[in-house]
Parts: structure tokens; C-alpha cells; sequence
């Protein structure tokens, strides 16, 4: 199942086990989220604990499905997840103004389990 039918059907379930700062060396950082389809068509509602539901735009780039933040919802930070084939997924998110720029993580995401 490709990511955007896994989106429309149930949800992805993405997990993340190493953060990197402003490209330093990798280091253990977990963090679980799920995207699942929002009311408007194209966009995703990102969820984790400890964060507030935000949206996210759903496009499809070559064989990469992408998901991307809007600062103005985010009070200046955006974040981009990309999900590749077989569920390889990077996400970056951009802080502008703050001590750590860029945090990038890497993990895998798959089709959500049906609730």
C-alpha cells in the first residue's frame, strides 16, 4: 500500500529513534507521531504527544510522499516529513531564530492499524 492510500484508509504511524542538530553527528532521540487524513482535501493532521494537532500539505514528489508544515500555524517553525519507498522517513524542521536551527530525524512509517 502506498503512503497516500495508507493516509486516505487509516492513518500512518511514524516512528523516529535518532535526531540530528544543525547536521552534528546523530544522536538517540525517540519520537512517535501519526498523520491522518484532515476535512480538507490534500492536507494531513499531524499528531504526538506533548504537541498540539497541526496540519501538514500532502504532495507527491517522484517516489517520496511529502508532508509539509505551515510556519503561520507554527508560530515560525515548519517541518517537513518525507516519507520513501518501503517506509524510510526523514523529517526536518526548520526553527529559525533559536539556538538549534535544524533538528532532522530519521525513522520508518507504515500504515496506521485500523481502530
Amino acid at each position: 500500500m502506498d503512503m497516500l492510500s495508507a493516509l486516505a484508509a487509516s492513518g500512518i504511524a511514524c516512528s523516529f529513534a535518532t535526531a540530528s542538530i544543525d547536521g552534528r553527528r546523530p544522536f538517540d532521540s525517540r519520537l512517535d507521531l501519526e498523520l491522518t487524513a484532515a476535512p480538507a482535501e490534500g492536507f494531513a493532521l499531524m499528531r504526538s504527544e506533548g504537541e498540539r494537532d497541526a496540519p501538514f500539505a500532502v504532495a507527491r514528489r517522484g517516489a517520496w510522499t511529502s508532508f509539509s508544515s505551515d510556519e503561520v500555524f507554527d508560530f515560525g517553525r515548519n517541518a517537513i516529513i518525507d516519507i520513501g519507498p518501503g517506509g524510510h522517513a526523514v523529517m526536518v524542521v526548520n526553527q529559525p531564530g533559536m539556538a538549534a536551527q535544524i533538528l532532522s530525524r530519521e525513522g520508518r512509517c507504515r500504515p496506521r492499524e485500523a481502530q
